[in-house]
């Protein structure tokens, strides 16, 4: 199948997102991220699935939230995304930021249930945590500091539309 030539919009950075510097690195993050959770992979066509991160790309948005269970079925959106990566998008990768997460239910076994070694094949740049509620985000923060000689980057909290627990989103550390 022969893939359409894309061309990201020439203003995509001119004043549609706000950008914030990510703690001591140097990283810029889109105040909004484009999350791929149910919405991407099996659970839609390619073409739909590119037309979305094409347009949120169009419009600024230069963080892509995976996760290794992301789908449905578990692992289709990286699937998805990789694939619109190698082809149409491959242009504009390295003004992508791609965060993805390990350690998620994959199915049945040692290596689907609990995560392990196996799925980290050294490409991560930086560390961040994802759904620790406050006091466990703190102990993993020492952990990361002390243990690992890495700090963590980023901490995408609970905090959403239906769980509102305070003071998630201001955690020592999170940027």
């Amino acid at each position: 199948m022969i893939e359409p030539v894309y061309s990201a919009a020439p203003d995509r950075y001119e004043g549609k997102m706000k950008y914030r510097r990510c703690g001591k690195s140097g990283i810029l993050l889109p105040e909004i991220s484009l999350g791929l959770w149910h919405n991407f992979g099996d659970v839609d066509t390619l073409s739909n699935s590119r037309k979305k991160l094409h347009y949120a790309f169009d419009n600024g948005i230069t963080h892509i939230d995976l996760a290794n269970n992301y789908g449905p079925s578990y692992g289709s959106a990286e699937e998805t995304f990789g694939h619109i990566m190698k082809t149409s998008s491959a242009p504009y990768r390295d003004e992508l930021f791609i965060s993805t997460k390990a350690g998620h239910d994959m199915g049945p076994g040692p290596y689907g249930e609990w995560g392990s070694r196996k799925t980290d094949v050294g490409k991560a740049l930086y560390v961040g945590i994802s759904k620790y509620p406050a006091d466990k985000a703190g102990s993993a923060y020492g952990y990361l500091k002390s243990e690992k000689k890495v700090p963590c980057l980023l901490y995408q909290g609970r905090y959403n539309i239906i769980n509102r627990e305070p003071g998630e989103d201001h955690l020592p550390g999170a940027c």
